[in-house]
């Protein structure tokens, strides 16, 4: 695979990550704008959603966690390329033999994990309210 390529390929896989955090997003604020608004939804409605963002929580973070890995897969390839003569220019060549943020991949986990327990934890706390 030529250089311009990589570049193509992690683009895309970079572009795909973005859309998956923007679902991750948009589904977050609108589960807690749902959650502070004068709205309160029964006990069974919430243990549905909970269901419901389990399911989703995961299958996000699984392609995120993927697609991060070959994302930073092709930005490895990337760096060790440049050290061939493939690219002529000095400056380029310093620019793409940089490493990728190292821990891209775990900050990214820890985010996304963070913020979901985050919002489980409002959800029991709605559902032990409407219990008692």
């Amino acid at each position: 695979m030529k250089g311009f390529e990589l570049f193509d390929l992690r683009e895309k896989i970079e572009s795909r990550i973005n859309q998956y955090w923007t679902y991750w997003s948009g589904v977050v604020l609108a589960v807690g704008t749902w959650l502070f608004s004068s709205f309160q939804p029964k006990g069974e409605q919430l243990i549905v959603l909970m269901l419901a963002l389990f399911v989703f929580f995961i299958a996000n973070l699984y392609m995120i966690w993927n697609s991060t890995e070959l994302s930073m897969g092709l930005k490895n390839e990337i760096s060790l390329r440049s050290i061939s003569d493939e690219y002529e220019s000095s400056e380029l060549k310093l620019v793409l033999a940089k490493n990728d943020f190292r821990f891209r991949l775990i900050l990214s986990i820890l985010l996304h994990v963070g913020i979901d327990l985050a919002l489980f934890v409002v959800l029991l706390i709605r559902l032990t309210q409407n219990q008692t």
